[in-house]
């Protein structure tokens, strides 16, 4: 469904991606340290610490960012061009009032720890071309903290603090072990379809433009469904 929205409606589903990823992202981020607190406000902290590794970006590289957006538009990409100042005002409304919120929310936690994350994660946005920081933040801050927590969880142990420090690494072995072989094959599959994908997009597109233009659809297309599928086994 995801990738027929990118082909019938490319400037919805870039909002939508962007949107859920933010919401999903700051759900991962806040996990560990949430308090019992209204599902509302739950909704609040975990979106506005989302929005940071993807506002952040887009204003500090806008130009950078404009380009990337144009490439996952067909043909010129004019219309996000010409939406551009929006995304960027957007973002800047968004995301400095959710950064000070959450750098508040840090210290009043007495939270050294959230407050060091935030700060360096925003000068890796604001210092780094923009797929850069993100992959960074992708591949440092977020997949990790997923992946321990399935792995804990395949192995029963979500949850349990175990005072046996040597069985519970053993245990966390094991959990990345068992998930790493249900991974392997679905990836070696994804990187398929994402080679065709680029090869198609290849003919009538420039090698810059064919590789974003993947990565983004490839990983809206994961990531949609792997947040529904995560809030439902969560909820159960």
């Amino acid at each position: 469904m995801m990738l027929l929205i990118w082909y019938l409606a490319p400037s919805a589903a870039l909002l939508m991606f962007l949107t859920l990823s933010a919401l999903h992202f700051g759900l991962g981020d806040t996990k560990s340290n949430q308090p019992k607190t209204t599902p509302g406000h739950h909704i609040l902290v975990a979106f506005t610490r989302g929005t940071i590794p993807i506002g952040l970006p887009v204003i500090f590289h806008r130009n950078e960012v404009s380009t990337l957006f144009g490439w996952l538009m067909p043909q010129t990409g004019g219309g996000i061009h010409l939406a551009m100042p929006a995304i960027y005002w957007t973002a800047m409304l968004i995301t400095i009032p959710a950064l000070i919120f959450q750098l508040f929310l840090s210290i009043s936690k007495r939270d050294p720890g959230t407050f060091g994350e935030l700060v360096l994660l925003a000068l890796v946005a604001s210092i780094l071309p923009p797929l850069i920081s993100f992959a960074i933040y992708f591949g440092l801050w977020h997949a990790p903290r997923h992946l321990i927590e399935l792995a804990c969880w395949s192995e029963g142990q979500f949850g349990v603090r175990s005072s046996h420090s040597t069985a519970a690494e053993a245990s966390l072995v094991n959990g990345f072990r068992r998930i790493a072989l249900e991974a392997i094959p679905l990836t070696l599959l994804t990187w398929a379809m994402m080679a065709a994908g680029f090869l198609f997009l290849r003919k009538s597109m420039s090698v810059d433009a064919s590789t974003v233009r993947v990565l983004f659809v490839s990983l809206s297309a994961l990531t949609v469904p792997h947040m529904l599928f995560t809030a439902a086994a969560e909820e159960r």
